[in-house]
């Protein structure tokens, strides 16, 4: 780790709380609320862990390492479920596309996967699929601290833990560490927010990462959860 690193675990490792406005009215003013961090979504239908991590393993030659030539990270890769190939883990306009003429589709990893694309389809029914990665993340490995491209300031793509081992910790600089769990999807202001993982236990950690057009039925859910975490009543 990078002396930078060390300092932004200092002053990150506490468990974050949660930072919600009050009172927002519907799913269109949460999602474009400015300066939320992060957000716990809570799915319908619960996941089966073992189930959907032992597909996410029996790719793990398959594996490709993510921004390697961009950032500095360490154990950090990624096969893709929906996009231009399994292989093509950045973003289309990487590859000379724009999300308008990028050739996105199922492809033949997701053909392996038919448990996690069920329970996709059932509990996050995008109008729209852009890039949907699984991403591992080593034993021992870092993902440094970054703030992705987009230029925005609210929640964004939704991340799910298929695992996230004990000591396996996601940081975002000023909020500390989300409370990520074996099952837990969260909406992630990635737009905005410093942030950075540390995988300290002695498992691969597995996540799968959903980028594309939400639609009503899922910012419904996002809204719902706003509401839940809020202790409103339905």
């Amino acid at each position: 780790m990078t002396s930078e690193l060390d300092l932004l675990v200092k002053r990150n490792n506490y468990l974050s709380n949660y930072i919600l406005p009050d009172n927002i009215k519907d799913s269109k003013e949460l999602m474009h609320y400015k300066g939320i961090p992060f957000m716990q979504v809570y799915y319908p239908i619960s996941m089966d862990v073992e189930l959907l991590l032992q597909e996410a393993k029996q790719f793990d030659k398959n594996y490709v390492p993510h921004r390697s030539n961009k950032e500095s990270h360490a154990g950090w890769s990624a096969v893709v479920l929906h996009g231009i190939s399994s292989l093509h883990t950045l973003d289309c306009t990487a590859y000379g596309y724009t999300k308008d003429n990028a050739p996105m589709k199922w492809t033949d990893i997701a053909a392996m996967c038919p448990n996690i694309l069920n329970f996709l389809n059932v509990n996050f029914p995008y109008t729209k699929f852009e890039r949907v990665r699984i991403m591992r993340l080593e034993p021992g490995g870092y993902i440094a601290p970054h703030i992705d491209g987009g230029d925005f300031d609210h929640l964004g793509p939704i991340n799910i833990a298929i695992n996230n081992p004990q000591n396996c910790n996601f940081f975002m600089d000023g909020y500390g560490i989300l409370p990520f769990a074996d099952g837990t999807a969260m909406s992630l202001n990635i737009g905005s927010k410093t942030h950075f993982v540390l995988n300290n236990s002695n498992e691969n950690r597995y996540h799968i990462i959903l980028h594309g057009s939400k639609g009503k039925k899922v910012t419904d859910m996002i809204y719902k959860s706003y509401k839940k975490i809020k202790g409103y009543n339905e």
